[in-house]
C-alpha cells in the first residue's frame, strides 16, 4: 500500500438571537505515509457577526452621564 491522500471539508453556523451569529468553513487535508504515520493540515475560517442586543445595550444610562 502507497502514499494515501484524503480531504474534507467542514461547515457549520450558529446564531443566537439578539447576540449575533458565526459561521465557519474548516478545510482539511492528510497524507498517510506509512502504515502508522500520517500528516495532516487544515485551518478554520470564521465570520462572527454582532448582533444588536452588543451593538446597543438596554437599560438606563449610567449615572452621572447626560442622557
Amino acid at each position: 500500500m502507497g502514499p494515501r491522500a484524503s480531504y474534507s471539508v467542514s461547515a457549520g453556523f450558529m446564531t443566537a438571537g439578539r447576540f449575533g451569529s458565526a459561521s465557519y468553513l474548516t478545510p482539511l487535508a492528510s497524507y498517510q505515509l506509512t502504515k502508522r504515520f500520517s500528516v495532516f493540515a487544515g485551518l478554520t475560517y470564521m465570520r462572527i457577526v454582532p448582533g444588536m442586543g452588543l451593538l446597543h445595550p438596554r437599560g438606563p444610562a449610567p449615572s452621572g452621564s447626560a442622557a
